[in-house]
């Protein structure tokens, strides 16, 4: 059996497993539309948040306006303008916008299926197989390769709706158009952070390496030699957020990294500890503000899927 074939089926079976159908965290309204129409796609949509989904298929996300963080399993992604978000199937993810009423994105989701034979379906299935996106990816693009995404997602919308003469060929076209080019965008080098503070990328990855110790404003700043208030002032310009609450999203996000992890017998002490919270009420209380479930109904949950 061919790498292609068997990606194929993988995706397949993944699509209709049952348990993640049932999942509560399954988009249903957009299942149902994949099922129909293989692509959906949308441009400028202004919006504040998402709910944590996950539907079938693969996505892409482009970020137009404003500021936000796309948390994509144990990841989070900071957002700017020109942020392209490539989540593949059945990741659940979520969008947390920090500029409300201002924050303009183009998504586009594709779920070819196995009972659609036409030629560019079958192109969009091989190339959906790439290492490119096995994996959630974040690129900082530049104004002129953003602009060439969003050009082609508004394309592929504007012919969705209008439905001329051989639109469906013309979307299919335009989709492996898409994800052609997001392959080649990948293989280009870009920042890892979004342009334009130094000072974030160095105050994330200090977070990123000290999440079970002192990560309080005044510490961190300390470090850097910087002083709290310009260490605050520079997440709130660049990033939209406060340092605050970016520190407990990381948190957050490693937590239900541990969680899911499959060849780990950590307690929920043990993760509570490793992520920065005090103790395991401490942590249990705040992820359930956050996410909606305690702790140990999202490590159910998980287990549920594989």
């Amino acid at each position: 059996m061919s790498r292609q074939q068997s990606c194929e089926e993988e995706k397949a079976s993944a699509v209709t497993s049952e348990n993640v159908r049932t999942s509560p965290h399954w988009n249903v309204p957009l299942a149902r539309l994949l099922e129909s129409r293989l692509i959906y796609a949308i441009d400028s949509e202004q919006l504040n948040r998402t709910s944590r989904h996950c539907q079938p298929g693969f996505e892409i996300n482009l970020t137009c306006q404003g500021r936000g963080t796309l948390h994509v399993g144990a990841q989070a992604f900071p957002l700017v303008a020109g942020t392209l978000v490539f989540i593949p199937h059945p990741i659940i993810h979520q969008l947390e916008v920090h500029t409300l009423g201002r924050y303009v994105r183009s998504v586009l989701c594709i779920a070819p299926t196995t009972r659609d034979t036409r030629p560019f379906t079958q192109a969009l299935r091989a190339m959906l197989c790439k290492p490119t996106f096995d994996k959630p990816q974040c690129l900082y693009l530049d104004e002129g390769s953003a602009a060439q995404v969003r050009n082609l997602i508004s394309r592929i919308a504007t012919e969705s709706q209008q439905r001329a003469g051989c639109w469906q060929e013309i979307v299919l076209a335009q989709a492996y158009e898409l994800l052609a080019l997001s392959a080649r965008l990948s293989t280009l080098p870009h920042p890892a952070q979004p342009p334009g503070n130094h000072l974030i990328t160095e105050a994330s990855a200090y977070v990123a390496s000290h999440l079970d110790g002192d990560l309080t404003a005044t510490t961190v700043a300390r470090h850097l030699g910087v002083t709290r208030e310009h260490l605050s002032r520079a997440f709130h310009q660049h990033c939209g957020i406060t340092y605050q609450n970016y520190v407990m999203n990381r948190r957050l996000a490693a937590a239900r990294h541990l969680l899911t992890e499959t060849n780990t017998s950590s307690s929920l002490l043990d993760i509570a500890l490793a992520t920065g919270f005090g103790s395991h009420a401490h942590f249990s209380r705040v992820f359930r503000k956050h996410e909606g479930i305690t702790p140990t109904q999202f490590r159910a949950l998980h287990k549920l899927r594989i």
